[in-house]
């Protein structure tokens, strides 16, 4: 099983940079209640379709274990098509949840009234704010962020075609991955997240001191 836990170093490296900034420019809000418990609840949710996706992976690589999976669905009509879309189906879910939880955790931390955000923010706007407001380039936050997967999963957009995740850019053109492309955006994402919570609470300290003295 791969451990999608562990942040990518090149990764937090990126966000730490960012939240540096975020902090020097007093954009980090110090009002964050780590007692969440719909948040907790709904992450345990998100944890339960990760292993169900990850054991899904193991056995479409596995020839052996891809038989014996047809044989348990044999006289319910299900095809090779409704196998590696109910994966990319189930999948996708997984990656829209964790670009959620992303999205959910800025908008606990951030200083929405400075950034001119609300609680019903788009991701997208989030990622567009932080880069205004923190001199960072705007392409590469949304590359950083995967603001397209997560537009194109979040708007339905996508389909199916020949074992492979298929999809049109914005400018039209039609694109592929591949199942071993799409569980690398879904490290990358949940490598995000992780990173991002890593690096916040490099600054819960000083920001809850500061709360302490006012």
């Amino acid at each position: 099983m791969t451990n999608y836990a562990i942040p990518d170093y090149i990764i937090k490296q990126k966000i730490e940079n960012i939240f540096k900034t975020l902090f020097d420019q007093k954009l980090l809000d110090n009002n964050w209640d780590e007692g969440d418990d719909k948040f907790h609840k709904i992450w345990e949710r998100t944890n339960s379709i990760m292993k169900i996706s990850e054991v899904k992976y193991i056995i479409l690589q596995d020839d052996e274990l891809l038989r014996k999976y047809k044989i348990f669905w044999a006289g319910h009509f299900i095809e090779d098509f409704d196998i590696y879309n109910d994966y990319f189906q189930q999948a996708a879910s997984y990656l829209l949840s964790m670009f959620e939880h992303i999205k959910r955790f800025l908008l606990m931390i951030l200083n929405k009234k400075k950034l001119s955000l609300k609680n019903k923010s788009t991701y997208g706007s989030i990622i567009t704010k932080i880069a205004r407001n923190c001199g960072h380039d705007e392409k590469e936050l949304f590359k950083l962020f995967d603001v397209e997967t997560r537009n194109i999963i979040g708007h339905d957009d996508w389909y199916y075609s020949d074992k492979k995740f298929t999809y049109e850019d914005p400018n039209g053109v039609v694109k592929t991955l591949t199942i071993e492309e799409f569980v690398k955006r879904i490290y990358h994402t949940t490598a995000l997240s992780s990173a991002v919570s890593v690096s916040w609470f490099e600054y819960v300290i000083p920001l809850l001191s500061n709360k302490s003295r006012n």
